[in-house]
């Protein structure tokens, strides 16, 4: 079989395929062309989820008649002239692949007009192939419509989503590009109806116009800078006030939205023990760092990013998500109360709690909007050496609350402590709060080398399938460092030591929880299985130790407990993320009662 060379428009549908991968690649590259020209003003529409016609328009520099013709040349670009640019970029494109590539599978049509010149040019090109240039009246700047994307790839266009599913993630793009430029104004349409309008604006009326002004609400400001410049701006939501889908926190470096996974880590694993497992943060993280010490050539899409100095960039991060977690406060408008928590419900109307009082609703709906998690933010920081983002301590760390003047009301259904403190109703969660309690206890004695065992009259069989065989193989050293000592006996793991004060049948129960879910808790932080597996252990022992739900406390249990908690470095949320207490204010239930 004889070598030949590929035809310049099958190289082209080739190279799009690493471009253009869907409608949201085509918007990105084009309204990333018109902010490298200058543009004040951007305007995109998009018909049928982009695929049958995307239109952007820009009042940028333009392009005469000349660069017109040239733009759509495979790597034609205005934005670097050697190699060793990469290393000082400012532009969002340099490569010079993005609009030959759209064309190849695409019928597009190009206008743009200098601000000098009287009229502007209009190019067609289809499938590849340039069919018309011609003078045409325009306004200064550049349209760009991009009509039947991947009309002559079929094999591509039936990977495509839904519609609605690729405007989505335009919707998502175009608010990244509005809060990454400000200074910009962007107008977005969908199938001729106008989506919304940004003016434009400072970061913190963006970041309003962008997330709705309740929600702006619900940010924290962070920031950390060295001499250099480089440094990071967060606004980033508490931890009472999360979502179940990534899709609103959004990464800059450099006002480039990418998708760092070194970046998520370390968001990850600030908010690990503040969030439920499942949730997560909302906002938006900037990251100004001179060209020269981050890659972005790394993916053809320019979404990924490398970064040369990883450890200053974490102390960086540190100081700025310790003014998130510990000091931050909104910094955009309090104008707008923060929804009340219902009044819970299975309260008698006259004085005392019972726990049988029944859980009741008189017909109807009714909207409950999520009571606040009492919040570090509400007392004075601990100012102390700063956790490192690779280490155990949470970054969080504040000064404990106090019970005095705290007073215990009763307890509600068994499972809730009642009481008032500081004109507040406070709910604890009796199991959560122990839960807290021993994870710390067993933290401090594993870091000690405390850990005591205690042997067993006789063995005592665990019960555990193949696959839960095989996980406990693995992780025996680590298990006999925690307190736990298992012998083989004919082929069945036996318990033969416990850990102090961990009854056999809770022992037992903890290994075949940590087996049956070891792997589950995955975490991107470049971390040894051997860590995330001793967290496993012990929020799985302080889980067992802990006092359950349904069980009935006296005064003093109650107080003891409370006191425990208090003590604790981070008292407003279990090991797994749950909160312990939450609160309700005198104005909140005023509110409900409509007082």
């Amino acid at each position: 079989m004889k070598i030949g060379v590929l035809p310049d428009t099958v190289i082209n549908q080739i190279a799009a395929g690493e471009v253009v991968e869907r409608p949201v690649n085509v918007v990105k590259e084009l309204v990333e062309n018109a902010l490298d020209a200058d543009a004040r003003r951007v305007e995109i529409a998009i018909e049928g989820g982009g695929i049958k016609r995307i239109r952007i328009t820009d009042d940028g520099c333009g392009m005469a008649r000349h660069d017109l013709m040239l733009c759509v040349e495979r790597h034609a670009t205005s934005k670097i002239r050697s190699f060793d640019d990469l290393t000082q970029l400012h532009s969002m494109g340099f490569r010079g692949e993005a609009l030959p590539s759209i064309a190849s599978v695409s019928r597009m049509h190009i206008t743009s007009r200098q601000p000098d010149e009287l009229t502007g040019h209009c190019l067609h090109i289809e499938g590849g192939r340039m069919t018309e240039v011609r003078e045409e009246g325009a306004n200064p700047g550049t349209r760009v419509e991009i009509a039947d994307l991947f009309y002559n790839v079929p094999a591509r266009k039936k990977f495509l989503r839904t519609p609605q599913t690729e405007q989505n993630l335009i919707t998502s793009l175009v608010q990244s590009f509005a809060l990454a430029h400000p200074q910009t104004a962007f107008s977005y349409s969908v199938d001729g109806r106008a989506q919304f309008q940004f003016p434009p604006a400072t970061i913190d009326e963006r970041i309003r116009q962008v997330f709705g002004r309740e929600n702006a609400a619900a940010l924290r400001e962070g920031r950390s800078q060295q001499d250099d410049g480089t440094g990071f701006h967060l606004y980033l939501s508490r931890p009472d006030n999360t979502r179940s889908r990534r899709d609103s926190l959004y990464f800059f470096v450099n006002r480039r939205h990418v998708k760092d996974r070194l970046l998520g880590a370390w968001l990850q694993r600030a908010y690990r023990h503040l969030i439920p497992q499942g949730r997560h943060p909302f906002g938006a993280l900037f990251l100004n760092i001179d060209p020269a010490l981050v890659d972005v050539n790394v993916h053809p899409t320019k979404t990924e990013v490398r970064f040369f100095d990883i450890g200053a960039l974490g102390r960086l991060f540190e100081q700025a998500i310790r003014q998130v977690l510990i000091e931050g406060e909104t910094s955009f408008d309090s104008s707008p109360e923060p929804p009340a928590p219902a009044v819970p419900r299975g309260f008698p109307s006259t004085g005392g709690w019972s726990s049988s009082a029944p859980h009741r609703n008189f017909g109807g709906q009714i909207s409950e909007p999520a009571p606040a998690i009492l919040p570090p933010s509400h007392l004075p920081a601990r100012h102390g050496q700063p956790a490192s983002p690779y280490g155990e301590t949470p970054l969080w760390e504040s000064a404990a609350p106090s019970t005095a003047d705290f007073q215990i009301l009763g307890q509600f259904q068994d499972t809730f402590i009642v009481g008032i403190k500081d004109e507040e109703l406070i709910l604890v969660d009796q199991h959560a709060a122990m839960e807290r309690i021993n994870f710390e206890e067993i933290s401090d004695l594993y870091a000690d080398n405390r850990v005591e065992q205690q042997p067993l009259l006789f063995p005592h069989p665990i019960g555990l399938t193949p696959q839960e065989q095989l996980t406990l193989n693995t992780h025996m050293p680590q298990l006999q460092a925690m307190g736990f000592t298992i012998d083989i006996i004919d082929d069945t793991a036996c318990l033969v030591e416990a850990p102090l004060d961990l009854p056999p049948q809770q022992a037992m129960d903890t290994i075949r929880e940590i087996c049956s879910r070891a792997g589950e808790e995955k975490d991107d932080q470049p971390e040894s299985a051997q860590e995330s597996f001793r967290q496993l252990v012990m929020k799985t022992m302080a889980c067992h130790r802990s006092v359950k739900a349904n069980k009935t406390l006296n005064h003093q249990q109650m107080e003891e407990l409370l006191q425990r908690l208090f003590q604790c470095r981070q008292p407003y949320t279990c090991p797994h993320g749950r909160p312990t207490l939450i609160s309700y204010s005198r104005e909140q239930l005023w509110k409900q009662f409509l007082r």
